[in-house]
């Protein structure tokens, strides 16, 4: 059997195969199945997926445009706040079916950015008074003031003459104010660079350094003589949701569209006996979506208002 040739095109090793695979089906009492192909890798499989704002944008067109509302992160928002979050609001209040759910992409990204900026907000804590901007421009004349004293003071004790007494103080006290200078120059190490033109440039940049400190000094106290405490003073009642009034500035031209009606915060009789007008309660219902909180009908209103400006004096 060992000389019998293979069947014509086929090599020894293919017949060799087609021979073992034979005794294993003898064994195995009948055809073994054919090898599958391994399934396509997971990372595949999910890029193949389209999310819900792809196939919005398939089966509508993509979001409507509104004025104000340009390179908008718009997936990003409607993966946080999906379609079926607004599909009631988009029900009552559209005007126009066919465009109505094209507004979602913008109704989620009013949402998105409420929650942002109640986060941000909760974060920075309370906001400064005058006495706080005016103590901390001070804090930082002082800072500059005595950054640029000590700095000067340094330099001058490692420039003195030895008398002696203490050998190594005046050694040590040079290679102190090198290694600062070095570090005024931006280069952190924690060795000492010996190079002589490196020693030389970072000398340099640490009287650029100084002279930087100066000018912060200055302009710190031009700054508190040039204060404006009318451009900081806060109200006497400020509106404890601090994202609202952003939040009705982006809902009024979403309004606008989804509606064909101009918002307003005007109080007008209905035949259901609610006196709320309608765009306050859009407004509350983003803010409910976006997490809250939701905002009275008289905080909408007050936010509603355009903000005076007092007149600038810088």
């Amino acid at each position: 059997m060992g000389d019998e040739k293979p069947p014509a095109g086929q090599t020894s090793e293919q017949a060799a195969a087609d021979a073992f695979r034979l005794r294993v089906e003898a064994l195995h009492g009948g055809p073994l199945p054919e090898p599958q192909e391994p399934p396509p890798p997971s990372w595949i499989s999910l890029s193949s997926v389209k999310s819900e704002y792809r196939k919005f944008c398939d089966a509508t067109g993509g979001p409507i445009e509104i004025d104000g509302f340009a390179e908008i992160d718009y997936p990003h928002c409607c993966q946080d706040f999906p379609q079926i979050k607004f599909m009631p609001m988009i029900e009552r209040w559209q005007e126009d079916q066919k465009t109505g759910i094209r507004h979602w992409p913008a109704m989620a990204f009013a949402a998105n950015d409420y929650r942002f900026r109640q986060q941000e907000f909760a974060r920075y804590g309370k906001p400064p008074s005058q006495s706080d901007i005016r103590e901390l421009l001070s804090t930082i004349a002082r800072s500059a003031r005595e950054l640029h004293t000590g700095l000067t003071k340094l330099q001058s004790f490692a420039s003195q003459l030895n008398d002696g007494a203490v050998p190594l103080a005046i050694p040590h006290l040079v290679w102190i104010d090198q290694y600062i200078a070095q570090a005024a120059a931006g280069v952190a190490s924690k060795e000492l660079v010996r190079d002589p033109t490196a020693i030389a440039d970072f000398f340099c940049e640490r009287t650029k350094l100084l002279e930087r400190i100066i000018g912060v000094d200055a302009a710190s106290t031009v700054s508190i003589d040039r204060l404006d405490t009318s451009l900081l003073k806060r109200p006497p009642k400020v509106p404890k949701n601090r994202a609202l009034r952003r939040l009705v500035s982006i809902a009024k031209p979403i309004w606008k569209s989804l509606t064909g009606r101009a918002p307003s915060a005007n109080k007008a009789p209905k035949k259901n006996g609610e006196d709320e007008p309608d765009f306050v309660s859009f407004v509350r219902e983003l803010a409910e979506i976006g997490g809250g909180p939701i905002p009275t009908f008289k905080q909408v209103v007050v936010a509603f208002r355009p903000r005076r400006r007092p007149p600038s004096s810088f």
